[in-house]
């Protein structure tokens, strides 16, 4: 069972309260101001003040990410881009941020294997992608899971902390553990389009929906949807009526036949 705190709480574990400590130095400015120095440092040293793209030093209101790198991501204009798919048939909606290039690579490795920076991370992205789904209807947000032998190894499921956070900028209701991974599957990078929908096929089990019924599930990369059409799959058969798919990115579209997607 994953446990998470709410983004709320998340975040504010991420951010060192330079107040700690405050009320034995309330009558002391000196040592308060000390105090903060040194607690600022720390947090310096703990969460690497530089850019995970370029290695520039971040400026106090920089984030994960330098301005000038940030400002380099390319947006999608794609919209709603389901139809593109090629294996998409089980979902109604699908939208990606960013196209996948080497500074949204890093952004997300760094998601993936650092848990302390991918919640201030998944805030910024989930600002973005928040206007894309405002039109939709939504009663549920649900991550990708992670197989319980892959969780125990990375100690954490970065699209979970996306999905949390999308869902607590919308007051959509987070269901974390409503799916879950039945088998470990291998990874889709060097699969054909055919092996990719063979390996998570039926890699899902659904809990009770209860009365969830318009659910948008959310991963870090959408490529042919093989992944979330699966999951789609087997939500529908708990009785799910919508499912829609949020991720951070998905690669360049290509000519049929290249990428696995459809060309534009």
């Amino acid at each position: 069972m994953i446990i998470m705190n709410s983004p709320d709480t998340i975040l504010q574990k991420t951010n060192l309260d330079h107040s700690i400590g405050g009320n034995e130095l309330r009558h002391d400015k000196k040592k308060v101001s000390i105090f903060q120095q040194v607690a600022g440092g720390f947090v310096d040293l703990i969460y690497a003040p530089f850019c995970t793209a370029c290695d520039k030093k971040l400026q106090q209101e920089e984030e994960i990410v330098c301005q000038r790198c940030w400002e380099h991501l390319d947006a999608t204009p794609l919209g709603d881009w389901v139809e593109q798919l090629s294996l998409g048939d089980s979902l109604e909606s699908a939208f990606s941020g960013w196209y996948f290039d080497d500074v949204l690579q890093q952004i997300i490795h760094t998601l993936k294997y650092d848990e302390k920076r991918s919640v201030v991370g998944a805030r910024l992205l989930a600002s973005m992608l928040r206007a894309e789904i405002e039109t939709l209807t939504l009663d549920a947000v649900v991550p990708i899971p992670l197989h319980s032998a892959k969780l125990r190894q990375r100690g954490f499921n970065h699209s979970a902390s996306i999905a949390a956070l999308l869902a607590h900028e919308l007051g959509i209701e987070y269901v974390p553990n409503l799916l879950r991974r039945s088998r470990n599957t291998v990874s889709q990078t060097t699969l054909s389009l055919e092996e990719r929908k063979d390996n998570v096929s039926r890699a899902f089990i659904s809990g009770e929906l209860g009365d969830h019924e318009r659910i948008l599930v959310v991963d870090d990369i959408l490529t042919t949807g093989a992944t979330v059409s699966s999951s789609a799959v087997t939500l529908k058969e708990a009785g799910a009526r919508f499912v829609a798919v949020m991720t951070v990115g998905t690669p360049y579209l290509e000519p049929s036949g290249n990428s696995g997607q459809k060309g534009i």
